[in-house]
């Protein structure tokens, strides 16, 4: 039957859109982008720099990627967190694990040149993959996705932090923040988005050593938030908060179903996982790390039951428009062909072929969830020896591809430049070799992320309620082009915002730190206008103006 539906797939997948018309968020609308590398989001104790000489907190990085001659007021932001088993690139026994991985610069590229701000993010690696000990394994590699989920929450908190004392340098709406992870990057973000409490780790006996201990103590490792000074955590940005509007994960994993406990400020998640994936369980079963030889650590639940969990309790009703089988579009025809085979494969119960995997049967297709399925055997012409066909051989990171005497150079320098590296080039390309039939072949692995692209596309225009963005195709202008006065500012019960002449304000806005529109005036059309602030609490927020010539914004204090 999979077999049937993968034909059907790569038949569907050959259409091409007639569509002429430009949807910004939708279809790629500038063709050139620029890119501010090396941005400090955190500084925070990392482990894995310590150990290679450092004596001090380290300053995690992101590289901030935007359209040329976009002159939107406010854009929202896909945040792309990179796959690399927690571990330095190469020294992971794999060809990625950085920002500038191909995947993650193509797919960032993308999105930028739809109108979003893209920025690829890294985040504190580092764990014990080879230790003899199951706890040791699974603690250190635990810690490592806590850790990396903190620098996610801190980054969401230095975005808002950029716009109400920065000057919102990005021009971004905070309300329209995306996280996106890869591989080990979609642990990132799961953790992210569910974990909120350090109790909800402790539920789980998986996550104690054999005398009882707790793999994750609060007290040491600060919580999953990031915002109690520890030994080994400085806090970052706190007083801003931390939340995205929307997951997605293309692998990775989420450490319990009980961190999915309906809070707040949980966001709808969609995901795409391969049915074969070897080392991140499709639906449940044992992490495996590629490690020589590969290493059993700790059972986790995968993409296909996390995606029925926040289907089932209602968290991604919003998306609900996006699995559509006659979908809009405007999101294009392969955007509505992923929904239509996806609905025969909601039709279809398995099981895992991988034998790390849970012995469950379950429903092959989610909403919200694009499972990729291997490539059929060729009927004519069969090579039992390809390990990238047939229904029971491993496929991951199709998305992916690198340039092999790049690589093999790399390696070569790394080697002389590290002692006892002892890299093998080799060994690192017969491991990608076994999983990952598009290595070597950028125009199928570009393929391959036009259908990322699909699935996301629509899911995140949802989630984001692009339909409802304001200002997205306004100029951004500054205070003193429209004259811009706010004053008392701090304000005690009201304040007054005024214009230069000729520069009316058109509606107002005022949003909290979260992003939130906690109040919305429109059809001001006037020069001034007082504003009596009610029933809002003490705190900061942000003015947004709409004027004739544009959107601008002030920080605004109220005692």
């Amino acid at each position: 039957m999979t077999k049937k539906l993968t034909s059907f797939l790569v038949l569907s997948l050959c259409f091409v859109s007639t569509l002429a018309a430009q949807n910004r968020y939708i279809d790629e609308v500038f063709t050139s982008v620029t890119v501010e590398n090396d941005v400090t989001y955190s500084i925070n104790v990392d482990p894995l720099a310590i150990s290679q000489g450092a004596t001090g907190p380290t300053p995690q990085l992101m590289d901030v990627y935007q359209a040329e001659g976009d002159t939107a007021g406010l854009r929202p932001v896909v945040v792309l967190f990179h796959t690399g088993n927690f571990l330095p690139q190469y020294f992971n026994g794999g060809p990625y694990g950085s920002r500038n991985d191909s995947a993650v610069v193509e797919i960032t590229n993308r999105l930028v040149k739809r109108g979003y701000v893209g920025i690829a993010a890294t985040y504190r690696k580092g764990w014990q993959p080879t230790a003899a000990a199951d706890s040791i394994r699974t603690g250190s590699l635990l810690q490592a996705v806590y850790r990396a989920s903190q620098d996610a929450h801190a980054l969401a908190r230095y975005l808002r932090k950029s716009v109400a004392e920065d000057g919102n340098p990005y021009r971004i709406d905070t309300s329209r923040i995306a996280f996106f992870g890869i591989g080990s990057g979609g642990y990132v973000v799961q953790a992210h988005n569910f974990l909120d409490r350090t109790d909800e780790i402790l539920q789980n006996i998986n996550f104690y050593t054999p005398s009882g201990i707790p793999l994750v103590n609060e007290s040491v490792n600060s919580n999953p938030q990031g915002t109690i000074l520890t030994m080994q955590n400085v806090p970052n940005h706190v007083g801003y908060k931390s939340n995205v509007a929307f997951t997605y994960n293309l692998g990775g994993a989420l450490g319990d179903t009980l961190w999915m406990d309906g809070a707040s400020e949980e966001a709808p998640v969609a995901s795409m996982h391969s049915l074969t994936d070897p080392f991140a369980p499709f639906h449940a079963g044992t992490v495996i790390v590629p490690t020589n030889p590969p290493m059993p650590v700790v059972d986790v639940l995968g993409s296909n039951l996390v995606t029925q969990r926040a289907n089932e309790s209602g968290l991604n009703d919003v998306l609900a428009p996006a699995n559509d089988l006659m979908l809009d579009l405007k999101f294009g025809i392969t955007a509505r062909a992923l929904n239509l085979i996806n609905a025969q494969y909601k039709m279809v119960t398995t099981g895992s072929p991988i034998s790390t995997a849970t012995n469950d049967i379950f429903q092959l297709g989610q909403d919200n969830l694009w499972t990729i399925l291997r490539l059929p055997a060729d009927p004519d012409n069969p090579d039992p020896n390809d390990p990238n066909v047939g229904d029971a051989g491993a496929t991951s990171g199709l998305q992916n591809w690198f340039d092999e005497p790049t690589l093999r150079g790399t390696i070569a320098a790394i080697n002389l430049a590290v002692p006892n590296a002892m890299l093998d080039a080799d060994a690192i390309i017969d491991g990608e070799d076994q999983t990952n039939p598009n290595r070597a072949n950028p125009v199928a692995a570009k393929t391959f992320i036009d259908t990322v692209m699909a699935h996301f596309i629509p899911r995140a225009y949802f989630a984001l309620d692009i339909d409802g963005l304001v200002s997205s195709t306004n100029d951004l202008v500054s205070n003193q082009q429209i004259g811009l006065e706010v004053f008392p500012n701090p304000v005690s019960d009201g304040f007054t915002v005024r214009t230069a002449e000729n520069h009316p304000i058109r509606s107002l806005r005022i949003m909290d730190i979260n992003g939130r529109v906690v109040m919305n005036l429109t059809e001001v059309n006037a020069t001034s206008r007082f504003v009596n602030r009610g029933n809002l609490p003490r705190g900061t927020y942000l003015l947004q103006l709409q004027s004739d010539e544009g959107t601008t914004a002030r920080k605004l204090i109220l005692d």
